[in-house]
């Protein structure tokens, strides 16, 4: 009867510390389509997205034009991505770059608490 108890308390103090140790709120992380951001951000018009220096914040969104020429439409930066993210998974989300990125394109992440 003693031991019994004894698990039984043992077990609950664990569990306990348990749940106090775990996050009540974790983080979801969602990574960021960068053509899907600027269409969302500038409009139907935009064909894609790329980088013009090796920075997250040095994307840019481009459409195509008559006669088949690439036009510059715009940059996708820290300020537009969170907006992105917000629009896309309401005020709870935030921009943030991933650890250990490679390329500028899989970069940002929308992060979700």
């Amino acid at each position: 009867m003693k031991k019994t108890l004894l698990s039984l308390t043992t077990a609950a103090a664990l569990a306990a510390s348990l749940m106090s140790a775990t996050p009540a709120h974790a983080a979801t992380w969602y990574q960021v389509n960068p053509t899907r951001a600027c269409q969302q951000q500038y409009g139907g018009g935009v064909f894609g997205a790329s980088h013009y220096k090796w920075s997250p914040d040095g994307l840019y969104c481009y459409g195509l034009s008559f006669p088949f020429a690439l036009t510059w439409i715009g940059t996708l930066d820290k300020h537009r991505v969170y907006s992105y993210c917000r629009a896309k998974y309401g005020n709870r989300a935030d921009a943030k770059v991933g650890a250990g990125w490679r390329l500028p394109e899989s970069a940002w992440w929308c992060v979700v608490r």
